[in-house]
C-alpha cells in the first residue's frame, strides 16, 4: 500500500485545488518560512481523522477553511483526499480487489463534517479502522515532526517506556489494568459498606419487634383522646359563642348614642367653619399690607443708597480729573525722547550697508576658485574608484577559486570515505544475508505449529459457545420464572398485610363487644370468634346469618356473669353476647336421640361435629345444637322432629333461620361473606400459609437461577479464556509471519544494497576524478588573477599621492570663505537687529500718541459727568421725600386690621371649646365600642381556631357544633384532665413506629437481597483479579517483544549515524510492568553513557536513530519528517541522508526541509511559495542547473516524473 496522490482544496492558505502526486523514493517539499509547507503535513493529520483544532494549530474547528487575503474572498468549505494505490501487501481484504483506495473529509463554515472512502459517505471510525489496517494509527510514526523528535531527546526512563508502549500497542492494557483496579478498590469499598449495612438491618429488625407492640396501644389511647377532644370543643365554642352575642347587643347601644352626639357636633363645627373663614380673610389682608409696606421701605431704602452712591461718585470723578491732567503733561515729554532716539539708529544702518557690499565682492572671488579645484578633484576620485573595483573584482575571483577548491577537496575525501564505507558495508551485508536465511527457515517451521493449534481452539470454542447459548435461554426463562413468583409473593404479602390491619384493628365488631373487649378483658375467658374454627361452608353461612352469635364473650361462672350484667347495664352498652361456661351443658340423652333422628335426614348436617378447632371445650356444646338445613322443608321436616326442645337452632343455606320458637327469619347470605370475623381470620391463616409456599417457591427459583448463572458465568469464562489463548495465537501467527515477511524484505533489500553498493563505488570514482580536473583548472587561474591585482596595488598608491596634495589647497581656501562669510553674517545679524529696533520705536512713538489723544477725551467725559451728577442728586432727594409719607399710610391701616383679627379668634376659640366637647363625648363612647369589638374580634378568633382544629382534626362542620353551653368549669376541667392523662401515655410510650410491621418485613427481605448480594460481589472481585493478571501477562509479553525488535533496530542504525559507535536500549530492572527504559551511547573514543549527557547535535541525531527503529519495528505506508534534520551539521546531515536513502526503498518518504545537503538525496521536489499573499502554490523545479557532484543520478530524476498541477 503506496501513497499515490494528495488533493486539498480550501485547506488553510491553498485556496486553489492542489494535486500532489507522490512516486516511489525520497520526495521533498522546500520553500521560505511561512510559505504554508507544513499545512501539507495539517492536511494529512486532518483527513486521517485529527479531532484537536490546536493540533492543527488553530483555535477553532472551522479556521482551517481559508480565510481570505487582500484579493481572494473567503472560502466556504475546506476539503482533503488521500489516494493509495494497492499493491497487495497490508491492504484490507474487503478492499483486495480496487486498485485504488481514497479517504477524504470536508468540513463547511457551519462546522458539518463530511467523511468519504471512494467518494461514497462513510463514518470517521471507517476511516480509522482503514488506516489502522494499514499501520496508519494515532501513535504511529508515519508524521514526525519536531515535537516528537523533542519528546525523545527530553524523554525520561518513564516516557521511553511510554514511547514503547504506544508503539506496541500496551497502552490499551494499561488503561484496562486501571479500569479494573478502580473497579476493584470500589468493590472492596462497597463489599465494607454492604458489611457496615447488613449490621445496621440486623439491629432494625431486633428492634422492630418492640415497635408493632407500641404502635397497638398507641391506636386505642388516640382514639379515646379523639372522643375527648370533640366534647371539649363542643362546650368550648357552644360557650363562647353565647358571649359573643352579648357583647354585640352591647355594641349596637352604644352606636346609637354616639350617631346623636355626631348631629350636634356637625353644628358647632359648621359655626366654626364660619369664623375660621373670617379669619382667613383677615389674616390675608394683614399680609398683603405688610407686603406693601414691605415694598414701600424697601424703595425708600434703595432711593437712599443711590443718594449716597451719587455723591461718592461724584467726588471720584473730581480726583481723578486731576490725575489724568498731569498724566498728559508726562506723555508729552516722553514722545519729545523717543523721537530723538529712531533718527541716532537711521544713521547706523546705512553705514552698515556699505560695508556688506564690500564683504560680498571678496567671496565671490574665493568661490571661483573653489569650483576649479573641486572639478579637478572629482576626475581623479573618479579614477581611483576604477582602481578599487578591478582589485575588488579580482579579489573575489579569488576568493571564489578557494571556495572551489576547499568544496572539491572536501568531496574527494568524502568519497573516498566513502568508498571505504561502502566496502565495509558490503561485507557486513553478505554476512547478515547468510543468518538472516537460517533465522527464516526458523520462522516457517514455527509459523506451521502455530497454525495447527490455531484452528483446534476454534474448534473448541464454537463447541462452548453453543453450549452458552443454550444455557442463557434457561437463564432466561428461569429470570422469567423467578420475576412471576417474586411478583405473585409481593402482591400475597400485600393482601396479608391488609388483613393483619383489618384484625388488629377490631373491625366489625359492634360497640358493645369492643368496649367488652378494651374494658373487661381481665374478667372474660375470650370470645366466641377466637375460640372456635369452623367448617369453611358452615363458617360462612352462620357469619351471614348469625354475625351476633360469634362476637360473644364466655365468662368462667354464674357470679361473672351477674358482675358483668351490671357493669354493661352501668356503661349502657348494647348488642353485647354473654356465654358461661358453667350454663353450657353436654347433649341429654333425649336431646342426642333427637339429634341423631335429625341427622337421619339426607341434606341435614350439625355444626358441632365440624368443627375444626376449639381452644374451650364448652364453647363446643353451642355448636352442637345448631344444624344446617339444605332448604326451608328440611328445617320443617328436622323441627317437627324435636317435640318440646327449645334449644335447637336450625339455619339453611341460604339464610333463614329457626331459634327457640316456631318463628323463622328468612334471608340470604350476603355477598360480603369474607367481611366475617372468622372468615376474614381463616383467609388470613391460608394467605400466611400461602405466603410461605410461595417464599419457598421463590428461594427455590433464586437457587435455580444462581445454579444457572454459575455456571453461565464459569461458561463465559472459558469463553474469555479460549479467546484469550485465541489472541494469544493470532497474536503469534501474525507476529511470525510479520518476522517471516520482514525477513523476506530484508533479504530482498539486501540484495539491492549488493548492486547498489558497486554501482556507488563506481560512481564514487568518476566524481573524484572530475573533482580533481576542476581543482587544477581553478589553481591557475588563481595565480594569474594574483599578478594582475599587485600592478593595480601600485598604481593606486601613486594616485593617492596626488590626490592628497591638491586637497590640502582646497581645503585652505575654504577656511578663508569661510572666515568671510562668518563676518558677513555677524553684520547681517547686526541690521537685522536695527531695523527690528527702528521698526519698535515706530510701533511705540504710535502708540504714546493714541495713549496721550485718550486721555485728553477722558478729561473732556468726566468734566460732562460731574455736571450731570449734580443734577440727579437733587431729583434723587425729591422722591425719598414723597416715599416717606406712602410708609406713614399703611402703617396705620395695618393696626386696624389685626385689632379685628383678635376679635374674631376669640369667637372662634368659644365655640371651638363646645365643639371638643361634644367629640370627646363621642370618642369616650366609641372607645368603649372599640373595646367591646376588640373583645368580640377575640372570641371570634377563638370559635374560628376551635371550628378549624374541629375540622382539620375530625371533620366537624361549624352547624354541627352548638349556638351556646353552660358555663360548667368542672365538667370542661374533668375532659381537659383526661386528655392530659391520655396524651401523658401517648407520651410515656415514646415515639412509636405505626409501620413497624411494613418495616419488619421490608427490613427482613433487604437483609437476604444483602447477603445474596454479598456472595456476587465476591464472584466479580475473584473475577477482577484473574483479568487484571492476564492483562499484566499480555503486557509483559508485548512489552518485551517491542524491546527486543527496537533494540535490535536501533543497534544496526546507530552505528550508520555514528561510524564506530554503539547505541543499545536498556531496562532499569527486570519487573517488565514497570521498569523505565533509558538509552545507553558509546562514541568513538569515549564510554558507554547516558545519552542525557551528549550535545544537542548528538542528542537529535540519537532521536533520529530511535525514531527510525520504531519506524521499521511498525512499518506504515509513508513517512512525512518535518524539518528533523534542522539542528543537525553538515557531516551529521550527511548520515542522516545516508540512512534515509537505504531506508527509501522500504518506505515512501515526503520530508520537508531547508538543508541543501539533505536536498541530495530526493528523488522528487516541490517547491512552495506565495507569489499572490496569503495564498500558497506549487512551482516546478528545474535540477539540470544543479553542479554535477551534487546531483544524483540523472536517470534517477527523470525515473521519479516530478510533477504538479494547480
Amino acid at each position: 500500500m503506496k501513497l499515490k496522490s494528495i488533493h486539498i482544496s480550501g485547506f488553510k492558505s491553498f485556496a486553489d485545488r492542489v494535486n500532489i502526486q507522490y512516486h516511489n523514493g525520497i520526495t521533498g517539499v522546500i520553500g521560505p518560512n511561512g510559505s504554508g509547507k507544513s499545512n501539507i503535513i495539517d492536511a494529512v493529520r486532518w483527513v486521517m481523522g485529527e479531532q484537536t483544532a490546536k493540533s492543527l494549530r488553530a483555535d477553532d474547528p472551522t479556521d482551517i477553511i481559508f480565510s481570505g487575503s487582500q484579493n481572494r474572498k473567503p472560502l466556504s468549505l475546506a476539503e482533503v483526499t488521500l489516494v493509495f494505490s494497492n499493491d497487495g501487501l497490508h491492504c484490507p481484504a474487503e478492499y483486495m480487489h480496487l486498485p485504488e483506495i481514497s479517504i477524504g473529509r470536508r468540513i463547511n463554515r457551519g462546522a458539518e463534517r463530511e467523511y468519504f472512502m471512494n467518494r461514497e459517505p462513510c463514518r470517521l471510525k471507517d476511516i480509522v479502522d482503514f488506516l489502522l489496517s494499514i499501520g496508519l494509527g494515532s501513535k504511529s510514526y508515519a508524521i514526525i515532526q519536531q515535537d516528537k523528535r523533542d519528546r525523545i531527546i527530553q524523554a525520561s526512563p518513564d516516557d521511553l517506556r511510554e514511547i514503547l508502549e504506544e508503539t506496541a500497542g500496551i497502552t490499551v492494557f494499561k488503561v484496562r489494568r486501571k479500569e479494573a483496579e478502580k473497579r476493584l478498590n470500589s468493590t472492596a469499598e462497597r463489599m465494607k459498606n454492604l458489611a457496615e449495612i447488613e449490621i445496621e438491618l440486623a439491629r432494625q429488625k431486633e428492634s422492630l419487634g418492640e415497635q408493632v407492640e407500641k404502635a397497638s396501644q398507641k391506636l386505642a389511647f388516640s382514639q379515646e383522646l379523639k372522643e375527648k377532644e370533640i366534647l371539649l370543643i363542643k362546650n368550648h365554642v357552644g360557650f363562647y359563642r353565647s358571649i359573643a352575642n352579648k357583647i354585640k347587643k352591647e355594641v349596637n347601644l352604644s352606636s346609637s348614642q354616639i350617631e346623636k352626639s355626631s348631629l350636634e357636633a356637625s353644628e358647632w363645627e359648621s359655626e366654626a367653619n364660619d369664623l375660621k373663614s373670617t379669619h382667613l380673610e383677615l389674616t390675608q389682608q394683614i399680609k398683603s399690607t405688610e407686603n406693601q409696606l414691605d415694598d414701600q421701605k424697601i424703595a425708600l431704602t434703595k432711593y437712599q443708597e443711590r443718594s449716597e452712591n451719587y455723591k461718592r461718585r461724584h467726588e471720584e470723578r473730581i480726583l481723578q480729573k486731576e490725575r489724568l491732567t498731569k498724566e498728559l503733561i508726562e506723555e508729552r515729554h516722553n514722545l519729545e525722547r523717543e523721537e530723538e532716539r529712531q533718527k541716532n539708529l537711521v544713521v547706523e544702518v546705512e553705514n552698515a550697508d556699505k560695508v556688506l557690499q564690500k564683504i560680498d565682492q571678496e567671496q565671490e572671488n574665493f568661490q571661483e576658485r573653489l569650483d576649479e579645484i573641486d572639478e579637478s578633484l572629482q576626475v581623479q576620485r573618479m579614477r581611483g574608484d576604477e582602481y578599487r573595483s578591478e582589485m575588488r573584482a579580482i579579489e573575489s575571483s579569488r576568493s571564489s577559486l578557494r571556495a572551489r577548491n576547499e568544496s572539491l577537496l572536501d568531496t574527494i575525501s568524502r568519497y573516498n570515505i566513502q568508498i571505504q564505507k561502502v566496502t565495509e558495508n558490503y561485507l557486513s551485508q553478505l554476512e547478515a544475508r547468510s543468518q538472516i536465511a537460517i533465522d527464516r527457515k526458523e520462522i516457517t517451521n514455527n509459523l506451521s505449529k502455530v497454525s495447527a493449534g490455531l484452528d483446534e481452539v476454534v474448534s473448541n470454542r464454537n463447541i462452548i459457545e453453543s453450549d452458552l447459548e443454550k444455557l442463557k435461554q434457561q437463564c432466561l426463562f428461569a429470570e422469567q420464572e423467578r420475576d412471576s413468583a417474586k411478583q405473585e409473593h409481593l402482591e400475597l404479602a400485600s393482601y396479608v398485610t391488609s388483613l393483619q390491619k383489618l384484625i388488629d384493628s377490631n373491625s366489625g365488631l359492634s360497640d358493645g363487644t369492643l368496649s367488652l373487649k378494651e374494658k373487661f378483658s381481665q374478667q372474660i375467658s375470650g370470645f366466641l370468634f377466637d375460640v372456635v374454627s369452623l367448617h369453611r361452608d358452615d363458617e360462612a353461612i352462620l357469619e351471614s346469618s348469625m354475625p351476633q352469635l360469634f362476637q360473644a364473650a364466655i365468662l368462667d361462672n354464674f357470679d361473672n356473669f351477674v358482675d358483668m350484667i351490671d357493669k354493661i347495664e352501668e356503661l349502657s352498652l348494647s348488642k353485647v353476647s354473654l356465654f358461661v361456661k358453667d350454663m353450657l351443658n353436654s347433649l341429654s340423652q333425649s336431646e342426642s336421640e333427637i339429634k341423631s333422628d335429625i341427622l337421619k335426614i339426607n341434606g341435614i348436617r350439625c355444626v358441632g361435629d365440624r368443627l375444626e378447632n376449639c381452644s374451650i371445650p364448652a364453647a363446643k356444646c353451642i355448636f352442637e345444637r345448631i344444624f344446617i338445613c339444605k332448604d326451608e322443608w328440611l328445617l320443617i321436616k328436622a323441627k317437627k322432629l324435636c317435640n318440646d326442645i327449645q334449644n335447637f337452632i336450625f339455619v339453611t343455606e341460604r339464610g333463614t333461620v329457626c331459634q327457640t320458637s316456631n318463628e323463622m327469619n328468612f334471608g340470604a347470605p350476603s355477598d360480603g361473606i369474607s367481611h366475617g370475623i372468622l372468615q376474614r381470620k381463616r383467609e388470613y391463616s391460608e394467605a400466611l400459609l400461602k405466603k410461605e409456599i410461595l417464599q419457598d417457591k421463590l428461594a427455590n427459583s433464586e437457587g435455580s437461577l444462581y445454579t444457572l448463572i454459575d455456571k453461565k458465568k464459569k461458561l463465559e469464562f472459558k469463553v474469555s479464556e479460549l479467546a484469550s489463548v485465541l489472541e494469544k495465537e493470532k497474536v503469534e501467527s501474525v507476529k511470525l509471519s510479520s518476522q517471516l515477511e520482514n525477513f523476506d524484505l530484508q533479504l530482498r533489500h539486501i540484495d539491492e544494497n549488493l548492486a547498489r553498493i558497486d554501482d556507488e563505488k563506481k560512481r564514487f570514482h568518476v566524481e573524484i576524478s572530475e573533482a580533481k580536473e576542476s581543482f587544477a583548472k581553478n589553481q591557475s587561474e588563481n595565480d594569474k588573477l594574483e599578478n594582475e591585482y599587485n600592478t593595480l596595488s601600485l598604481n593606486l598608491e601613486e594616485f593617492e599621492s596626488e590626490y592628497s596634495n591638491k586637497k590640502e589647497i582646497r581645503d585652505e581656501i575654504l577656511l578663508q570663505f569661510q572666515n568671510k562669510k562668518s563676518e558677513r553674517a555677524v553684520i547681517l545679524e547686526r541690521q537685522a537687529n536695527n531695523r527690528k529696533n527702528y521698526e519698535e520705536m515706530t510701533f511705540q512713538l504710535r502708540r504714546m500718541q493714541q495713549k496721550l489723544d485718550t486721555s485728553i477725551a477722558q478729561a473732556e467725559d468726566l468734566k460732562t459727568q460731574i455736571n450731570n451728577a449734580e443734577n440727579d442728586f437733587i431729583h434723587l432727594n425729591n422722591e425719598i421725600g414723597v416715599l416717606h409719607k406712602q410708609v406713614k399710610v399703611f402703617e396705620d391701616k395695618l393696626e386696624y386690621l389685626v385689632q379685628e383679627e383678635n376679635e374674631t379668634e376669640e369667637k372662634l376659640r368659644i365655640v371651638e371649646s363646645k365643639l371638643k366637647s361634644q367629640k370627646d363625648s363621642a370618642a369616650s363612647k366609641q372607645k368603649f365600642i372599640n373595646e367591646k369589638q376588640l373583645e368580640l374580634a377575640r372570641y371570634d378568633t377563638i370559635i374560628e381556631t376551635a371550628l378549624k382544629d374541629a375540622f382539620d382534626k375530625y371533620q366537624l362542620s361549624a352547624h354541627e357544633l352548638p349556638e351556646s353551653a353552660d358555663n360548667d368549669a368542672a365538667y370542661r376541667l374533668s375532659l381537659e384532665q383526661r386528655i392530659k392523662e391520655i396524651q401523658q401515655a401517648i407520651i410515656d410510650l415514646g415515639a412509636v413506629n405505626e409501620r413497624a410491621l411494613e418495616e419488619f418485613k421490608d427490613v427482613s427481605e433487604r437483609l437476604h437481597f444483602l447477603v445474596t448480594q454479598k456472595e456476587d460481589i465476591e464472584r466479580s472481585m475473584q473475577e477482577l483479579y484473574i483479568s487484571i493478571q492476564e492483562i499484566e501477562e499480555n503486557t509483559k509479553v508485548r512489552f518485551k517483544d517491542i524491546f527486543e525488535k527496537v533494540n535490535f533496530e536501533f543497534q544496526k542504525i546507530f552505528p550508520v549515524l555514528f561510524p564506530g559507535g554503539h547505541g543499545e536500549l536498556h531496562m532499569l530492572n527486570e519487573d517488565l510492568l514497570n521498569t523505565g527504559v533509558e538509552i545507553l551511547v558509546r562514541l568513538p573514543g569515549k564510554k558507554m553513557q547516558n545519552m542525557s549527557l551528549f550535545s544537542g547535535g548528538e542528542k537529535a541525531l540519537t532521536a533520529i536513530s530511535l525514531i527510525f527503529s520504531l519506524l521499521k519495528t511498525t512499518p506504515a505506508p509513508f513517512c512525512f519528517l518535518d524539518e528533523v534534520d534542522a539542528p543537525l551539521d553538515e557531516a551529521n546531515v550527511g548520515r542522516f541522508n545516508d540512512v534515509l536513502e537505504a531506508l527509501s526503498e522500504e518506505f515512501q518518504f515526503v520530508v520537508i526541509t531547508h538543508n541543501r545537503r539533505t536536498m541530495e538525496v530526493l528523488d522528487t521536489i516541490y517547491g512552495i511559495s506565495m507569489f499572490e499573499p496569503g495564498v500558497s502554490k506549487l512551482v516546478s523545479v528545474d535540477l539540470t542547473d544543479v553542479p554535477p557532484h551534487l546531483r544524483k543520478k540523472q536517470k534517477a530524476a527523470i525515473r521519479s516524473g516530478a510533477s504538479a498541477t494547480v
